[in-house]
């Protein structure tokens, strides 16, 4: 994965997802957030980061992954695929991305393993953080046409969903880094409540001094509600002796001075994506109530192009005859 600046800057979820999932924490987060029989198949070796990404470019900005191996106790291997949705509402396709991550893990792990008799468990967990609670089927089935008759005879799976928001702050986890990288995650898109937190998240700091830099910087990239003078007050509460050296860290390296700059840059950016994507959004349910079944280039297409060509479609959707005429130059 990218770790360049300008993905910490414009991609803050995903760089904060992976501090807080780092190999270190991730054995703790998954005997706290999967089922307890599934837990109990685990060996105590700590999770092996498998790295790289498995996301498609288009969907970067809305999904996070990180992929692990885990040693269970008969001798075996699982996979335990973590995927973070990070945008205020849920997304109802996110089974069908996920089958088509598992599909590419056991396709990749068939070519390391040629003489292989049987694949390994794939576990896919989705860590979602939205302000409302998750609501869409966690199977497979849910998003395929053919009645009971043919589910039988159809791929299916379950996915395990974390929401963060059903879970009372003082049981978000037992693990200090864990507690306070899922407190800050938590609470990312609940505006109305972002002031309140910032006392626990400092206190909760205090076990973790290492992390303090990373939290407030995630804080101040996507808190929209947070002023300078509160992120003071986090780090004070924090690290009292630190607030100085710490407030003038980040005017070198992140405010230059200009918080409220900063904070509106982030949001400028966030508000530009959202309207694309409901532009892109839109003449998707336009295409399929004009044409029917679309082709997958056609999703492809439109969720890779900027908005004047978007609004452009949107106008040539009137008068196409075809899914070709749209896109006609």
């Amino acid at each position: 994965m990218d770790t360049s600046e300008n993905k910490t800057v414009f991609q803050p979820h995903d760089h904060f997802f992976r501090v807080v999932l780092a190999p270190e924490t991730t054995g703790n987060f998954l005997r706290e957030r999967l089922p307890p029989e599934m837990v109990a198949l685990l060996a105590a070796d700590p999770p092996e980061l498998v790295h790289g990404s498995l996301i498609d470019g288009e969907l970067k900005e809305h999904l996070t992954d990180r992929l692990y191996r885990v040693r269970l106790l008969d001798g075996g291997e699982a996979f335990i695929y973590a995927l973070l949705e990070h945008k205020s509402w849920q997304d109802r396709w996110v089974g069908f991305q996920l089958y088509r991550y598992v599909n590419r893990i056991l396709e990749q792990w068939a070519k390391e393993n040629p003489d292989w008799e049987q694949l390994p468990p794939v576990i896919p967990v989705v860590v979602y953080h939205g302000a409302t609670a998750w609501k869409v089927p966690n199977e497979f089935h849910a998003l395929l046409a053919g009645g009971a008759v043919l589910r039988p005879f159809l791929p299916n799976f379950r996915f395990i969903v974390v929401d963060l928001g059903q879970i009372d702050d003082d049981m978000i986890s037992n693990d200090p880094r864990l507690r306070v990288g899922l407190l800050a995650l938590k609470y990312v898109f609940r505006e109305k409540e972002q002031t309140g937190i910032l006392e626990t998240i400092g206190i909760s700091l205090r076990d973790v001094p290492e992390m303090l830099y990373q939290v407030v910087l995630y804080i101040v990239q996507t808190y929209k509600s947070v002023n300078e003078m509160e992120i003071r007050n986090l780090i004070h509460t924090a690290q009292p002796k630190e607030e100085a050296e710490m407030m003038s860290k980040f005017a070198r390296d992140v405010l230059a001075g200009k918080p409220d700059w900063v904070l509106n840059m982030v949001r400028e950016d966030e508000l530009q994506k959202a309207r694309l994507e409901s532009k892109a959004s839109s003449l998707l349910k336009l295409m399929r109530h004009r044409f029917g079944q679309i082709p997958g280039w056609v999703s492809t297409k439109i969720n890779s192009a900027d908005t004047e060509l978007i609004e452009t479609w949107m106008i040539r959707i009137l008068d196409a005859q075809s899914v070709e005429d749209v896109f006609a130059a």
